[in-house]
């Protein structure tokens, strides 16, 4: 089954590689008229994943709402992509739909102004030696990409081995690096993501460094009783649940000598066996608010490498916009985010999250201040309202070549 499904799959992606090869050299004689205002965002995953909801579709409609035409096309949900890797050969199933729906997008797109793609115009399929981002440039003269991870490190980029099946599919085995040659602005969530990826984007004329974003909820919603048991707890996609997984054995060290109860925010039920109470709660959009003010200590622990470097921190700002008091390990932005002591607890050494959460919980008639100040440093920095006219004014520039 596998090898006819395969066989399928290499048939049905050169079709549309000579498709889009064909199109590519049609569009360098002939192009589109554009629409002067019009703007794509090109999205992987749609709702409700935070790359969807605070980056492109706030961004967009924002952007609506102050008279330009703009729309996110996204080519799968979260849950479709779920169900897909859970089958027998889901990931070449998911190469399969994921393809040919933004062949289709990247066509309907011909007659917008200005396009910005979200990460990469296509996950796990690094094959065709970059000929979606050939057929875009030859078709739009404004291109950005935005991301907020180090996808060369997720992708082990420079690190893969050669195959026989890679070279018939022409595999770029730098695909997101190369791919920046394209793009004629970057938008990065981090600083650290700039310093890495700038000296590499060297088509592009514009940088602005755009963090992920929370509204501003106007004061800390948390509020802190003395006289309640401690809930710690962790939000997060199923795919990241070995982060705070690999110190849940810190944290029945941590329950021999202290009560606490643990929250589970989630989008996958997962059977969990601890010493220590948890309590898992099924993430939604609707009620995320609701869910993390259950949380007196939120915890963002990171392994100590390139891809968890490119990391956004936004779990991290979620906490700190609603003035919940946070432990987080001590890698790049996480650090500029926190002071440590002040708004917020860094974990320097990665065995030692049982004595830095110890230290914070005798600390607790602190919290509500700590609180205050983490609300602060969210709200001045890491709010759609504090970077909204820099992103305007980047996208206008974008526009009109200003």
């Amino acid at each position: 089954m596998y090898s006819v499904l395969l066989l399928f799959y290499i048939v049905y992606f050169y079709l549309l590689y000579l498709l889009v090869k064909l199109l590519t050299i049609s569009f360098s004689f002939f192009k589109s008229k554009k629409v002067s205002n019009k703007i794509i965002y090109l999205e992987l995953f749609g709702p409700p994943m935070a790359g969807y909801t605070a980056r492109s579709r706030y961004w967009s409609d924002l952007l609506r709402a102050k008279g330009y035409e703009s729309d996110v096309y996204w080519v799968i949900t979260y849950e479709q992509y779920k169900q897909l890797m859970s089958k027998r050969h889901g990931l070449l199933l998911f190469q399969i739909k994921t393809l040919w729906k933004r062949v289709k997008q990247c066509w309907i797109t011909r007659d917008a102004a200005l396009i910005i793609v979200r990460r990469e115009l296509l996950m796990y399929n690094d094959y065709g030696n970059l000929f979606l981002e050939k057929w875009m440039r030859c078709m739009h003269k404004s291109l950005i990409i935005d991301f907020d991870d180090d996808i060369a490190a997720a992708k082990h980029e420079g690190q893969k081995r050669r195959t026989l099946f890679s070279r018939l599919m022409l595999e770029s085995h730098t695909k997101f690096t190369s791919s920046l040659a394209y793009y004629d602005a970057c938008i990065y969530g981090t600083e650290y993501l700039y310093q890495q990826f700038s000296p590499r984007a060297v088509s592009a004329t514009r940088h602005l460094i755009l963090p992920t974003c929370v509204r501003d909820y106007a004061k800390p919603l948390k509020q802190y009783k003395g006289d309640n048991v401690i809930r710690i707890g962790w939000v997060g996609s199923s795919y990241n649940l070995r982060n705070i997984e690999a110190i849940f054995s810190q944290l029945e060290t941590l329950y021999e000598r202290t009560a606490f109860e643990f929250i589970l925010i989630c989008d996958k039920v997962t059977t969990i066996h601890t010493t220590f109470p948890l309590r898992f709660i099924k993430w939604s959009e609707d009620a995320e608010v609701e869910n993390l003010l259950q949380i007196d200590i939120g915890l963002m622990p990171l392994f100590r490498n390139d891809t968890a470097r490119g990391k956004a921190a936004f779990k991290l700002i979620q906490y700190m916009s609603l003035g919940i008091v946070s432990v987080a390990s001590a890698v790049t932005i996480n650090t500029d985010i926190i002071e440590d002591g002040a708004n917020g607890y860094l974990v320097e050494d990665e065995t030692k999250w049982v004595e830095v959460l110890d230290m914070v919980i005798r600390s607790r008639s602190q919290f509500a201040q700590i609180g205050e100040a983490a609300y602060s440093r969210i709200s001045n920095t890491y709010t759609f309202d504090a970077n909204e006219a820099t992103y305007l004014s980047f996208i206008k520039q974008q526009l009109t070549g200003a």
